[in-house]
């Protein structure tokens, strides 16, 4: 479910943030729900900021009375499934759980960091190549904890090195640069997707290089905009004349 929350996260902030479609409360509700039934503690995180983001952006008393119309459905849809579904609940007490005693998860996500963090700085420039960067994390700290690396941006570092690194997020951050919302809602947005991000090891991913063109299609869309608004533009001035 790691993997998947992460998608349902984004469409959430490009339909709320890029898209700006604010007023389609069924599909909203279904996203909020849907990453509330992963019991992913990072995608749990991830929706709590792209709301905070989204209360942040729409400081206004309408916006608000609605924001606090669909948290109080959300909440009796997850109190009816926690009733008809016992086992709902044993899912949300391990999410509460993990997020209180910081579990195994939590020491495997922090050991897959420090870990390929240490053999970046072994070759910090270009790093590793693929299968040794992974066996440098492995020998220098992962496997104390597991054989599983859940890292995306420091596995990068640790077998392509930093200007790799620069490449593929410099995007992601222009990308989000250019939402028309408050400083104080990007910044929220970027943390909460590069907290997903790095709880699951996305190296093989076709997500991330997605993600990382969206910023390029979407300059070349606002580019032909600003092109058809010029031209529509002195069409109406010769029209005028």
């Amino acid at each position: 479910m790691g993997v998947f929350q992460i998608y349902v996260n984004l469409a959430l902030t490009f339909k709320l943030f890029f898209v700006r479609d604010r007023t389609d409360y069924l599909k909203i509700i279904v996203f909020v729900v849907t990453i509330l039934t992963t019991f992913s503690t990072p995608g749990i995180f991830h929706l709590t900021l792209i709301l905070i983001a989204f209360a942040a952006d729409s400081m206004n008393k309408k916006h608000i009375n609605r924001l606090i119309k669909t948290a109080t459905v959300l909440f009796f849809i997850m109190a009816i499934v926690v009733l008809i579904n016992q086992q709902v609940l044993t899912l949300v007490e391990s999410s509460i759980n993990k997020l209180v005693t910081q579990g195994t998860s939590y020491q495997i996500r922090l050991a897959s960091i420090i870990g390929n963090l240490k053999a970046w700085i072994e070759k910090p420039f270009f790093g590793h190549g693929i299968d040794n960067g992974i066996q440098r994390a492995l020998d220098l700290h992962l496997r104390q904890f597991s054989m599983h690396n859940t890292s995306t941006t420091t596995s990068f570092l640790a077998i392509y090195g930093f200007p790799f690194v620069i490449v593929v997020t410099a995007p992601m951050l222009l990308l989000f640069r250019k939402i028309d919302s408050k400083t104080i809602s990007k910044c929220l947005l970027l943390v909460g997707l590069f907290t997903s991000i790095e709880s699951q090891r996305l190296i093989y991913d076709q997500f991330l290089y997605v993600l990382y063109f969206s910023y390029f299609m979407r300059q070349k869309t606002l580019r032909i905009d600003d092109g058809l608004d010029k031209v529509s533009g002195s069409r109406k001035e010769m029209s005028n004349v």
